[in-house]
């Protein structure tokens, strides 16, 4: 899997879009490399909403992992120490 290119810096925030609001937290997320063999992923959606987290045995990919687990297509924030990257699944 080809890590994928992410701005510098993700902010969640619990504010209305147009008002100002407190930032909740802030994950640096520039130039992350995954080790995905027999490891286990805190998920997020893209709204900073955890997901739980997802086993990746080895010989399979995160991405699989992802929709054997929550079978359902779309891009996933997945957070392994203190890295965080995208992840898209498609079926």
């Amino acid at each position: 899997m080809k890590p994928l290119s992410l701005p510098s810096k993700l902010v969640f925030t619990n504010a209305e879009p147009g008002s100002e609001g407190e930032e909740t937290q802030i994950w640096a997320a520039a130039n992350l490399r995954l080790n995905a063999a027999g490891k286990t992923f805190q998920v997020f959606d893209m709204q900073g909403r955890n997901l739980g987290k997802v086993d990746v045995v080895n010989g399979s990919s995160v991405a699989s992992a992802l929709f054997a687990k929550f079978q359902k297509a779309g891009i996933y924030m997945v957070k392994q120490g203190n890295k965080m990257t995208q992840v898209r699944v498609t079926r």
